[in-house]
């Protein structure tokens, strides 16, 4: 068995006293998601989140370390994967998405965003963050 992990932030930010978390469509897969990327050894969870936000948005972000969300899953027989999620918040609702492998992103309510994710672990990540940020952000 082969074990592997990536990190990536769930990004959010206030609109008009509404908070919306930025989605990714993953060009490859066709899906809406999370930007994430494969961590390197040499890095922390927190610097390989904020290089991957950098990388895939194009937007510094401030990390909510208090809120950490792991997924797992197997995407291939013999690999178990491990996926690190940080809340992350911006203060800029401009995104540049300039990696290869995100063809567009767009805020969305929590709400809206549970309707275009396909993947239970998603669902489970947005639940999970909708409750901590009621109670952290009131």
């Amino acid at each position: 068995m082969r074990y592997e992990k990536s990190c990536g932030p769930l990004i959010i930010r206030k609109f008009g006293g509404v908070i919306k978390v930025l989605l990714a469509n993953h060009m490859q897969e066709g899906y809406w998601s999370f930007p994430k990327g494969d961590f390197r050894e040499d890095e922390t969870e927190f610097e390989a989140v904020l290089r991957i936000a950098g990388e895939q948005t194009g937007m510094e972000v401030i990390l909510d370390t208090d809120f950490r969300y792991v997924t797992t899953y197997a995407p291939k027989k013999s690999v178990t994967k491990n996926v690190i999620y940080y809340l992350a918040i911006s203060d800029n609702s401009e995104v540049a998405a300039h990696h290869e492998d995100i063809q567009q992103t767009e805020w969305l309510t929590f709400k809206e965003a549970a309707g275009r994710v396909i993947y239970s672990s998603d669902l489970d990540l947005l639940e999970s963050a909708s409750k901590y940020i009621r109670v952290r952000y009131k």
